[in-house]
């Protein structure tokens, strides 16, 4: 390499510079850390002496409540952040920041909804699996839904499905026609499959 570019074997055994990396961790640790933070958040606040909590909670209370969580994270699935470098432990505090907002969210969307959050990390293959059929074959359908609200009226459970992401994403009806983007219906019917009273919302 000296004898092919001087100052790029500089560069590397001199200087040892390196290609700069992107700020971003695993998406396997985020996943797992944000579905943690808001499921264990989110039972915490159901359990809250109220008719509706999720309707009078605010959200510096809800951060409050989701901070224990996020230490209860950072010790048991980390080892804590003390040894952590600090690329990591920013990391880690601009996943926090993202938690905080889909919880902020969550806040002003159920103060003025009638729904509630009442399943998180809903394995689909639990109980009886579900099938569908195509080409006379039946397919199995596998998947784990992140979380599923709620509205009980006249008799009727009115159903909706939410999948959280870090990203953003939009919705297309074209690729629902193609057969893509069909996840959360694929969820949605899946859950209705075998129960009358839940209608897909």
């Amino acid at each position: 390499k000296f004898n092919t570019c001087r100052f790029a074997f500089f560069s590397e055994y001199g200087l040892r510079a390196k290609i700069r990396r992107r700020a971003e961790l695993e998406a396997s640790l985020a996943g797992s850390f944000i579905h943690y933070v808001l499921e264990k958040t989110a039972a915490d606040v159901a359990a809250l002496p109220s008719g509706n909590p999720w309707r009078s909670i605010t959200k510096e209370n809800i951060k409050g409540i989701a901070s224990v969580h996020i230490e209860e994270y950072a010790n048991s699935a980390l080892g804590g952040l003390s040894d952590k470098t600090p690329r990591f432990v920013y990391l880690f505090k601009r996943l926090e920041t993202q938690v905080f907002l889909m919880l902020e969210g969550m806040v002003e969307e159920f103060s003025v909804s009638l729904f509630r959050p009442v399943c998180f990390e809903k394995d689909l293959s639990d109980g009886s699996p579900v099938f569908f059929e195509y080409g006379g074959e039946k397919i199995p359908l596998y998947g784990r839904i992140d979380r599923v609200d709620m509205w009980e009226n006249g008799g009727k459970k009115y159903v909706r499905v939410i999948d959280y992401k870090t990203g953003a994403k939009k919705f297309d009806y074209t690729d629902v026609e193609y057969g893509l983007g069909i996840q959360l219906l694929l969820y949605l019917f899946a859950l209705a499959a075998g129960d009358e009273s839940i209608i897909p919302a």
